[in-house]
């Protein structure tokens, strides 16, 4: 477990880093930053024009290319925080056993107290936020070649941290990746539990010393003591953009959608509303959430840590309901989840320090793979991200 007896998180204060998308080759639209009217809130494309971002690092190694968009080599196709160790580790789909990761990165890359993480299944870039320690209170952005061999020197690419950003003990990371925002950059969002709980907005590639877009925190919000953060990218979903985040102290997972109850915020305004919607109650099976994640159909999943169970709620779910599916088998401590473009649900076991996957997380889930063992380089792994091209 990441928590003590009380729930109180083990580590007192955090960083948060960001890491700028870099690289001649890489392509903006990869993510949908080019060729993008910088309109009101819109749901983006993924598709790849050959445009030069604006974002581009002088330093960074180039990216191999496939029809105008970085490939990601093989090692990015899950990616895990080690916080037992600082690490974080890497492996295929196809990984299973006592493996040796494909990649680690460690402390020399920026790592301290890491439990949030995402994943940039385009580009390949990934972020990573730290909560306390050597770099604690900071978001780094890594490149494609950082878990290369001899790539890291320069990792991570760049950070965003100091007082004017409001990071305080960061703890999970997301972004929307659906999401075009009039500054031409989808938002990104870290969940602090340091000081004033608080979900903070950010430019998914802002480095620096920069005010927020927008704070989610007051005593309307709900927000204590959570440890999971997720957001729906799924432009069909009915709950486009919104911003889940879970309550320990009073389990619950609560849900805020931008578009309809702050769509236009002032820059660096804090919103002190009350949820959306709640998902809570004796049979939604939540007393102990950790790691949450929405899938590509926009399908919630709530890790409940205490019962060894995932649990996966409906777009349409709220208020005290039963889950659609259950996932229960070899779960030991669990924390993270996340779940690929095939409804393959991956999750990680503090108790055992390992990654499990299942399969349709829909309903009728199985015992998929299980990489586990001394070789794995896994040490009370927290929360994962797994490779979706968007």
């Amino acid at each position: 477990m990441k928590l003590g007896p009380s729930m109180g998180i083990r580590f007192s204060t955090s960083i948060l880093s960001l890491c700028v998308l870099a690289s001649a080759v890489v392509v903006a639209a990869c993510s949908g930053h080019a060729g993008v009217s910088p309109t009101a809130e819109q749901p983006q494309g993924g598709t790849c024009n050959g445009q030069t971002s604006a974002f581009a690092h002088p330093q960074m190694k180039p990216a191999p290319v496939i029809g105008g968009c970085p490939s990601p080599p093989p090692q990015w196709q899950i990616i895990v925080d080690n916080p037992g160790n600082n690490t974080a580790t890497s492996y295929q789909f196809t990984t299973s056993g006592n493996a040796t990761p494909l990649a680690t990165m460690g402390p020399s890359q920026h790592l301290s107290a890491n439990y949030g993480i995402w994943y940039d299944g385009d580009t390949g870039d990934f972020f990573v936020a730290d909560a306390s320690g050597t770099y604690g209170n900071t978001l780094n952005r890594y490149n494609l070649s950082c878990l290369e061999p001899n790539g890291q020197s320069g990792c991570p690419d760049s950070t965003l941290s100091g007082s004017n950003t409001g990071l305080n003990s960061p703890v999970a990371a997301t972004e929307n990746y659906g999401q075009m925002l009039p500054q031409g950059d989808e938002p990104a969002y870290t969940l602090n539990t340091g000081g004033t709980p608080a979900i903070i907005a950010q430019l998914e590639n802002q480095g620096g010393n920069a005010t927020p877009l927008y704070t989610i925190k007051g005593s309307n919000t709900g927000l204590n003591n959570g440890r999971g953060l997720a957001v729906d990218s799924d432009t069909s979903s009915p709950n486009f953009g919104a911003i889940y985040a879970d309550n320990v102290s009073t389990p619950k997972v609560m849900m805020w959608l931008p578009s309809a109850q702050f769509p236009t915020p002032a820059p660096n305004q804090v919103i002190n509303v009350a949820p959306y919607k709640t998902i809570s109650g004796s049979n939604t099976g939540i007393t102990d959430p950790v790691g949450l994640y929405v899938d590509i159909d926009g399908y919630l999943y709530v890790v409940n840590a205490s019962s060894n169970k995932v649990l996966v709620f409906s777009p349409s779910q709220s208020g005290n309901v039963a889950p659609v599916n259950t996932i229960t088998t070899g779960l030991n401590n669990p924390y993270g989840v996340a779940v690929d473009a095939n409804l393959i649900v991956w999750t990680t076991n503090d108790g055992d320090n390992s990654i499990r996957s299942f399969t349709n997380g829909h309903g009728g889930s199985a015992v998929n793979t299980t990489i586990v063992g001394s070789n794995t380089g896994l040490n009370s792994p927290a929360n994962l991200d797994v490779r979706i091209s968007r």
